[in-house]
């Protein structure tokens, strides 16, 4: 890509000495160099697949990705659900392919499913919502590896690399490369240390789904182990005789291998957490690598009646919104914020998808899209209250605003308590919270300069980090030069009970207890013996 202007200008060369008939050396000089300009194009640029989850904020954050590494010089591709050419649009040098059917997420109206699940279901309710989303998620998936037009679009493509969402429930992507046998690389939303052969150990690192600090009580720490245990156990991705089937009848020509074994085969994982200023500090190696800040983007200016409605607040803007999947409130809860905003003097822009409520106060407007990260980046934005994402958080952080959380589920409550340990903002319960009490928070995390301090800081340090799309493109290009193999250790194809010295534990303490047989019959034997003695002297 980067050589076309190149090519072209030999191209017109030729073109020039070909019309004033030039001698045929320096024709046959110029088809030289044109042809070593696509050597080295073809050798500099490559062919990469994007297979990002079916989410908005997914599809975003990969899209991304491909624009930085097309810059680079690759070609990218990005393959996901219809309905993301909404936010696809915007990216126009991506080459975007689409599923020929409409996804789960499309046809079952999720966003009011989603508001469902967050507001008016208890945990065994909300546990067997999430478990019906991942089995119709497979589906989809299923239906995707099953799309033979699809699959032989991408064989003809011959892609060089594969970039993989690396969220559990997007493990059945991972047969596409396999069957294919294109490298891959696995960019991580979440952690999941012990996949990747890190002994990250729950007493000191936070799980993504424990509400807590990494400074934990005794307590705690057990609750800490029992969440990441109940995750790499009882919680599996996929169960294995599924994906066995699944890979007998997509990839039958590719030997039989468990779905951790598969994940196992990534080049590197690249884990977008946002360490140093909201993550706490998380263990890695070389071929697992922690990248953080990738969310925060430059800032627009508002437009229209919005940079209007935000520069006529004399008190400063609060921007209340939680992401693309929740739209609306239940009724209730939208009474309370409603009641809650009309005792305050700062202007509310909320997001919200319904008929505005009768006790709408005049501080208040609702929007059915807000540009987040621009909203946040206006100087007159004095809070966030958010339910907890990282991309909202990251935003947050990267333009120095307070928040205030309310954790809806999965890992929400972790980021909330992250935030409040960090010394960023506060955490509220949707259930239970009263106007009274939000009124009181507001003022708090307004008034309260130690909370934006801290932010100013948590800001400095994020600006001095290297830049996190630059850093990715670095390892891409890497894995694409080398491939992935020399960063991986050795615990990676170690089976599990050497990897965690099970066999050598299991000798160890058949020693000692060898040991410690051998000195109870040495001192049963000196009992006896000196017993015998004493019974012969007394004889």
């Amino acid at each position: 890509m980067r050589f076309y202007c190149l090519c072209e200008c030999c191209l017109s060369c030729l073109n020039i000495c070909e019309n004033h008939k030039v001698i045929m050396e320096c024709k046959d000089i110029i088809l030289f160099l044109l042809a070593s300009c696509l050597v080295i194009a073809s050798v500099d640029s490559s062919r990469i697949l994007f297979l990002p989850f079916d989410h908005y904020n997914h599809v975003n954050l990969h899209a991304k990705f491909g624009e930085k590494l097309i810059s680079e010089g690759h070609y990218v591709t990005i393959l996901t659900a219809p309905r993301m050419k909404r936010i696809l649009g915007k990216y126009s040098k991506i080459e975007c392919w689409y599923y020929n059917f409409a996804s789960y997420w499309e046809q079952d109206n999720m966003e009011d499913k989603m508001t469902e699940v967050a507001f008016d279901m208890g945990l065994l309710d909300k546990l067997k919502a999430m478990k019906g989303v991942k089995e119709k998620t497979y589906a989809d998936q299923e239906r995707l590896l099953a799309d033979e037009e699809m699959t032989v679009r991408i064989a003809h493509a011959k892609f060089d690399l594969m970039i993989l969402d690396g969220l559990y429930m997007n493990r059945i992507q991972y047969i596409i490369p396999y069957r294919h046998d294109v490298p891959f690389i696995t960019l991580a939303p979440i952690p999941e240390p012990w996949h990747a052969a890190i002994p990250s150990l729950p007493s000191s690192e936070v799980h993504f789904f424990f509400p807590g600090s990494d400074h934990m009580t005794f307590m705690q720490r057990i609750s800490s182990f029992l969440c990441t245990l109940a995750f790499y156990t009882i919680t599996p991705p996929i169960s294995h005789s599924y994906f066995e089937e699944l890979l007998r009848k997509y990839a039958p020509d590719k030997p039989l291998i468990c779905v951790g074994d598969l994940h196992r085969k990534s080049e590197m994982w690249l884990v977008m957490m946002e360490h140093h200023v909201l993550e706490y500090p998380l263990l890695s190696h070389p071929a697992y690598k922690i990248i953080g800040g990738f969310a925060a983007k430059q800032v627009s200016p508002l437009t229209g009646d919005l940079s209007s409605f935000v520069g006529q607040a004399n008190h400063g803007v609060i921007l209340l919104t939680f992401g693309s999947g929740i739209n609306s409130f239940p009724d209730h809860i939208m009474s309370k914020l409603m009641e809650a905003f009309s005792q305050i003097k700062q202007h509310v822009i909320m997001r919200y998808k319904g008929i505005a409520p009768s006790n709408k106060p005049s501080n208040v407007i609702l929007m059915e899209w807000v540009p987040q990260n621009d909203i946040l980046g206006h100087p007159n934005t004095k809070l966030f209250i958010t339910h907890g994402g990282n991309s909202g958080q990251l935003e947050s952080v990267a333009h120095a605003v307070p928040m205030i959380t309310f954790p809806i589920g999965l890992d929400q409550m972790h980021n909330a308590e992250r935030a409040k340990a960090r010394g960023y903002g506060l955490v509220m319960d949707f259930n239970t919270f009263t106007p009274d009490e939000l009124v009181q928070n507001i003022n708090e995390m307004i008034d309260n300069k130690t909370y934006k301090d801290n932010l100013l800081k948590a800001q400095a340090i994020l600006d001095d980090l290297p830049d996190p799309l630059q850093e990715i493109a670095f390892w891409v290009n890497h894995v694409l030069k080398f491939g992935g193999s020399h960063l991986k250790p050795v615990a990676l194809n170690m089976p599990w009970y050497q990897w965690l010295m099970i066999d050598i534990l299991l000798v160890v303490l058949l020693f000692v207890y060898i040991l410690y047989q051998m000195i109870k019959y040495s001192c049963r034997l000196v009992w006896k013996t000196c017993s015998w003695k004493t019974k012969q002297k007394t004889d």
